[in-house]
């Protein structure tokens, strides 16, 4: 996985399109073992990326399951200049001591609250994410933005960046190059009823 994806970023680089990062879900084994950190810094010599491009996305239970074998991999990734995300935050078990000492650049706002917007308890617990966030000095991004209400939503409230269907169903490299050609993406617009509601 690791050799497909920085083959295909290392090719959008040559052609002057890549994106300014490029993300990759992480697993609780590949977490867990000791030689991931080498198999990475391999991989970015082989492919010509620098760490700063790559952002490793972990699942908040993973990093609470996994303990301290896990801190010491992922404090050997960010000593190769990897950057770390937090994915799904919101609905894990770790607590806020614990997330001070991650590694972590960006936290992930879990698509479930963002499908509840805009329920009070749900707009709530967003903006204590976004404000989390920023007091301790972390990039956020909400997941599974489906309507416009609901990215309005997000940008009013101080949530820089989204992601989700309203701008795109995942698409494989071949249909993203024109759009990254052309350098923004518009929605789509599914599910736009402009209020919000699903």
């Amino acid at each position: 996985v690791l050799a497909a994806s920085f083959d295909v970023f290392a090719r959008w680089k040559r052609a002057g399109i890549a994106p300014a990062r490029l993300s990759l879900n992480v697993s609780a084994k590949q977490v867990a073992d000791v030689d991931f950190p080498r198999l990475a810094q391999t991989m970015l010599r082989r492919f010509a990326l620098a760490p700063s491009e790559v952002e490793l996305e972990l699942s908040e239970d993973l990093l609470v399951e996994e303990g301290g074998e896990s801190l010491r991999v992922l404090e050997a990734l960010a000593g190769l200049g990897l950057t770390m995300a937090i994915d799904d935050f919101g609905t894990g078990r770790s607590s806020l001591a614990y997330l001070r000492r991650l590694p972590v650049t960006r936290i992930k706002i879990d698509p479930s609250f963002i499908a509840s917007l805009p329920d009070a308890d749900a707009a709530a617990i967003v903006r204590s994410i976004v404000a989390l966030a920023r007091s301790l000095g972390l990039a956020v991004i909400a997941e599974g933005v489906e309507t416009r209400g609901q990215a309005d939503f997000l940008a009013a409230n101080g949530c820089p960046a989204v992601q989700g269907y309203y701008f795109s169903e995942p698409m494989t490299p071949e249909a993203l190059e024109p759009l990254l050609a052309v350098g923004r993406m518009e929605p789509a617009g599914v599910g736009d009823d402009g209020d919000g509601a699903g």
